[in-house]
């Protein structure tokens, strides 16, 4: 009866692990080969972001570097994980991670496959000219309407904001800033997660609050945008892998929680990491004994840790 007792908490307990890290535009574009080699061996599952995967993609045609993104792609594909090479953001995360209506559910999963089948088939083959320049157009060009997009929807969604926190304010209560902004990334699709979005979503909500009170005295820059994405990916649940200490830094302020979910590649190749979905009292007690982390001290260690990697050869360069 023991055995029997023992043996189920064990299969309850495989899906409550987060290992999967998305990669983040500098990690899918800089991470040495040997890094992420590094990662896989304890464990992690590695996916790079959709969102990162599309920006570099985009950049490497703005700058003519075919050859060097080939490359990059062919070395860092096969250290992705076989089921989920790509990871989703938006109604397509939302989607894949709640219920929905069958017709929505099956339109989503249709274009991720679609996606993922199309990375897959681009891999084949060495990636050609042709297939480069015409497919980076398409997301180069959705990468600029969404950037620009972004920046707009932040000065539509101040004005409601300002006004949601007067109305609540005025009746004594404290304002669900999240939902305005779970509103927003829903965009009309009819999708319920649990626990719910404000819960797996709070670095993202955290992150785009902060960016809205900036908005109200500074200018925002478009690049915050990707930011944004990458930061919905905790609500899969999983990881963030990012060397933008910037971003960071900003979490470590106005995310108490999910912080400790977004972390630099030192931090997965040496330190231990609680392995807990990211939300929840286990997400509280892993986050409160993550010493606040500080700008210089992460760039030391990162920058120590890349230097003790073996060198990679010419071939294995970054684009």
């Amino acid at each position: 009866m023991n055995r029997h007792r023992h043996a189920k908490r064990r299969i309850l307990a495989y899906p409550v692990e987060c290992n999967f890290v998305v990669l983040d535009a500098n990690c899918v574009r800089y991470s040495p080969v040997a890094e992420l080699e590094a990662i896989k061996r304890r464990g992690f599952r590695l996916s790079a972001s959709i969102e990162g995967v599309r920006e570099v993609w985009s950049k490497s045609l703005r700058q003519n570097k075919h050859e060097p993104f080939a490359r990059r792609v062919a070395h860092l594909a096969p250290l992705l994980d076989t089921e989920s090479p790509l990871a989703f953001v938006s109604t397509r995360l939302v989607v894949q991670i709640g219920s929905a209506p069958p017709s929505v559910k099956e339109n989503e999963r249709r274009e991720r496959e679609s996606i993922v089948n199309g990375w897959r088939t681009a891999l084949q083959n060495p990636l050609s000219s042709e297939t480069w320049r015409t497919v980076g157009a398409e997301l180069d060009a959705e990468l600029r309407s969404s950037e620009q997009g972004w920046v707009r929807d932040l000065g539509l969604h101040m004005p409601r904001l300002r006004r949601l926190k007067e109305t609540i304010r005025a009746r004594g209560g404290s304002p669900p800033e999240s939902d305005v902004l779970i509103d927003a990334l829903l965009e009309g699709a009819p999708a319920t997660t649990s626990p719910p979005l404000r819960q797996r979503m709070e670095a993202y909500v955290a992150y785009m609050l902060d960016k809205l009170n900036v908005a109200e005295t500074e200018a925002v820059e478009e690049n915050d945008y990707c930011d944004s994405r990458h930061l919905q990916h905790i609500a899969w649940p999983a990881f963030l892998m990012t060397t933008d200490l910037r971003l960071i830094e900003t979490l470590e302020r106005c995310c108490p929680i999910q912080r400790a979910w977004v972390r630099t590649p030192v931090e997965f190749a040496e330190d231990r990491i609680p392995r807990c979905l990211p939300w929840g009292r286990t997400a509280q007690s892993a986050s409160a004994a993550l010493p606040l982390r500080d700008r210089a001290s992460l760039d030391r260690r990162l920058k120590g840790w890349r230097e003790r990697l073996p060198k990679p050869s010419s071939g294995q360069q970054a684009s």
